[in-house]
C-alpha cells in the first residue's frame, strides 16, 4: 500500500512538471500518438508460458554489484535519476530533457494502473505464474508490468534515439535485474520494455 501510494505520489509530481513544459495540446498530440499494435500484444502474450520454465533456470551467474544496485532502486531513486539526466540533457537538447520526463511520466501512470487493475503475484512470492489478485494494494501482487523495466525503457529509448543505440543496454540491463532478483516474472520485464519503449519512441518522434 504504501510502495503504491508512493507511486502515485511520484506520478503526480511528474506529471505536474511537464505539464507546465508543455501546452495541453502538445501532451495530448503526443499521447494520441502512441499505437500499440495488437499483434505484437498477442505475441507478446505467448511469454507467459515460459515464465515457469525460466523461473526454473539458475540465473546466479548474472548476479553481481550491478544487478544487485539495481533491484535496490525505489521510485525516490528513479526520481532523481530523471531529474538529473533531464537537467543535464537540457543543456545540449531541450526537447529530449522534455520528452524523457513526459514519456517517464506518462508510462508511470499506466505502469501503476495496470499493476494495480491485474494484480499478478511475484515469483518471489507465488509459485504460479498465473496467481491474480485484480485490484489489489499489496506489492507481492504487482508483478505486472515491471516498473522497472518500463521507468528504464520511457527514461532511455528517447536518450537512445537522440545519442547513440548503444544507450539500449542500460534499460536491458534493468530488465536482466529484476528477472535475476526474482522480483518479476521474465513476461512481466517483456510487457514493461515494450510499454515503455512504444511510449518513449512515439514521443520522441512526434514533433
Amino acid at each position: 500500500m504504501i510502495e503504491l501510494k508512493k507511486g502515485i505520489f511520484l506520478i503526480v509530481v511528474l506529471l505536474g512538471s511537464f505539464c507546465f513544459s508543455f501546452s495541453l495540446d502538445e501532451i495530448i498530440l503526443d499521447i494520441e500518438s502512441v499505437e500499440f499494435n495488437l499483434g505484437d500484444v498477442l505475441l507478446l502474450s505467448g511469454t507467459f508460458f515460459f515464465d515457469g520454465y525460466v523461473n526454473t533456470l539458475d540465473l546466479g551467474v548474472f548476479d553481481n554489484v550491478v544487478i544487485e544496485k539495481i533491484n535496490k532502486m525505489d521510485e525516490r531513486d528513479f526520481f532523481i535519476c530523471l531529474g538529473i539526466i533531464s537537467m543535464f540533457t537540457y543543456f545540449d537538447d531541450p526537447y529530449t530533457s522534455f520528452t524523457i520526463v513526459e514519456s517517464v511520466g506518462v508510462t508511470s501512470l499506466i505502469t501503476y494502473a495496470v499493476k494495480f487493475l491485474v494484480g499478478r503475484g511475484r515469483p518471489n512470492s507465488y509459485d504460479s505464474p498465473f496467481v491474480f489478485n485484480f485490484m489489489s494494494f499489496n506489492d507481492k501482487n504487482h508483478s505486472f508490468p515491471s516498473g522497472h523495466s518500463s521507468f528504464a525503457w520511457a527514461l532511455f529509448t528517447p536518450l537512445a534515439e537522440r545519442y547513440g543505440k548503444p544507450l539500449y543496454f542500460i534499460p536491458f540491463l534493468f530488465s536482466l535485474a529484476r528477472v535475476v532478483g526474482d522480483y518479476h516474472w521474465v513476461s512481466d520485464v517483456i510487457f514493461g520494455a515494450f510499454l515503455g519503449y512504444t511510449i518513449g519512441k512515439s514521443f520522441y518522434y512526434t514533433k
